[in-house]
């Protein structure tokens, strides 16, 4: 976060008449930032439609109208990003106390400037994920039909030859899922879609017919509650988060056996869903990594996986919570709680 300005233009908005607020706005002004002028502007419209600045400058509403902090603070600069720190005054006693005003001013600052690194690296994120989802599969798309080429072109000749191309279209893949996995989460933690009403029965069996080839290979059945209830919830988060449920007891599962979903009230506001395998479980000096933080996995020696990570945090913004189990009978239930 950038330092306080020593010079500071204060964009005043009041409905009150009188030399008196300009002066205390002037004196707190000063106080904050070393140097301020204060200028009166004649209501949100004549605000809205002030030209771009070079200097630093910030706008104090006293006592506005219904929808004037929303407007003013809904201005864009031309980089897209928060144009003003907007402080609203509507308490006398405020405009009185020059320390009190002059705190007010500076602390109004300061979360103008968090706001605007906070859009800023939302900005950044969301680029990366875009070119990570688009400008990369053009040359992975070129590396596979390459590949597909040369195998059938060997084929005819030399199969040998021709199945050492099968670990570029493995590696291809490997990445694409990569980099769906990185893109999806992105997008979804810098434009948070609201929550609605959500029919968990679908989900779920969305998720599951993405999974057809992984339970063929490994004989595995899929058995369901008798029914499943509504939640309140994101419906593309949650399919992934069954997605990445499923799979993972799918693939740790012994074969041709079968993996067990499930839900139960958890209290009376909350739904617990779970997913249950017959797999050799978790070591216990390995199950304290199973749900690293998503945020943390930038350090070194944090875990590779990404799927546990990824179903923790899309949970959680949705309000909710993970949680894995191991039954001595052997096995794991990983699961997770939504508000209805």
């Amino acid at each position: 976060m950038t330092a306080p300005p020593k010079t500071m233009e204060l964009l005043l908005v009041s409905a009150a008449d009188g030399a008196e607020v300009v002066t205390q706005v002037a004196v707190a002004g000063r106080t904050a930032f070393g140097e301020a002028a204060v200028r009166e502007v004649g209501g949100v419209d004549d605000l809205l439609s002030e030209p771009a600045a070079a200097h630093p400058q910030m706008v104090i509403l006293v006592n506005p109208d219904a929808g004037a902090a929303t407007a003013a603070r809904s201005a864009l600069d031309p980089q897209q990003l928060p144009r003003w720190a907007v402080m609203v005054v509507d308490d006398p006693a405020l405009i009185s106390s020059i320390a009190g005003l002059a705190r007010a001013i500076k602390d109004a600052w300061k979360i103008h400037q968090g706001e605007r690194e906070y859009t800023r690296l939302r900005g950044d994120l969301k680029a990366v994920a875009r070119r990570v989802n688009h400008d990369l599969r053009s040359p992975l798309g070129g590396i596979t039909t390459t590949a597909e080429l040369i195998k059938e072109l060997l084929g005819e000749s030399n199969a040998e030859l021709a199945a050492l191309t099968d670990p570029l279209f493995d590696s291809a893949q490997s990445m694409i899922r990569l980099m769906d996995r990185i893109s999806f989460m992105a997008r979804a933690v810098t434009d948070r879609p609201a929550k609605s009403a959500v029919a968990m029965m679908e989900i779920v069996w969305a998720a599951e017919q993405r999974l057809q080839r992984q339970l063929m290979r490994k004989k595995i059945t899929i058995r369901h509650p008798a029914g499943w209830p509504e939640v309140s919830g994101v419906a593309a988060w949650l399919e992934v988060v069954w997605l990445n449920l499923m799979s993972n007891a799918i693939e740790h599962s012994t074969a041709e056996t079968e993996v067990q979903l499930f839900w139960e009230l958890a209290g009376t506001r909350e739904v617990r869903f779970g997913v249950r395998d017959t797999g050799r479980g978790v070591p216990p000096t390995k199950r304290g990594q199973l749900f690293y933080p998503f945020h943390l996995l930038q350090q070194p020696n944090s875990p590779h996986g990404l799927g546990l990570p990824i179903v923790q945090r899309l949970v959680e913004m949705q309000g909710g919570a993970v949680s894995c189990d191991f039954p001595e009978t052997g096995g794991s239930v990983f699961s997770f709680t939504l508000p209805v």
